[in-house]
């Protein structure tokens, strides 16, 4: 998995060549420019908890509130 950690790209559309998914912070609105790009090539966008759920092998199930 490689991640970008650089600061400052956010408005880059070129940064999604090559993705096969984005996972963006809760505080990233949906319409940013790099999130509404990735949905219109067909790019899955998931949340930073969809992506721990997705990759965790002994998970279980917690309801908090």
């Amino acid at each position: 998995m490689q991640v970008d950690r650089s600061l400052g790209n956010e408005d880059d559309p070129t940064l999604l060549d090559g993705v096969d998914v984005l996972v963006k912070s809760p505080g990233v609105p949906g319409e940013a420019l790099l999130v509404a790009e990735a949905k219109r090539r067909g790019v899955p966008v998931w949340s930073e908890v969809e992506l721990g759920w997705r990759h965790c092998v002994t998970c279980g199930f917690a309801l908090g509130g």
